[in-house]
């Protein structure tokens, strides 16, 4: 079980905080980066449903849409 690893997976959102992904975003935008962000599930403590939806809701607010 997770509780006896030093670290798990968590979902977007659950581990680091929204002005760190939106520092992430900001660098990949300023390196010329504009293809894909892909979201991956291996938290143990949420459904791979729920944490793809949180994840998905999370990264809105950090993701950069420009030109739309």
């Amino acid at each position: 079980m997770a509780v006896h690893r030093s670290w798990i997976f968590r979902t977007i959102g659950y581990g680091h905080s929204i002005n760190v992904w939106n520092d992430i975003v900001s660098a990949l935008c300023l390196s010329g980066y504009d293809v894909v962000v892909s979201i991956e599930h291996e938290d143990a403590l949420i459904s791979p449903a729920e944490g793809l939806l949180k994840a998905i809701s999370f990264m809105k607010q950090a993701l950069l849409f420009k030109n739309i």
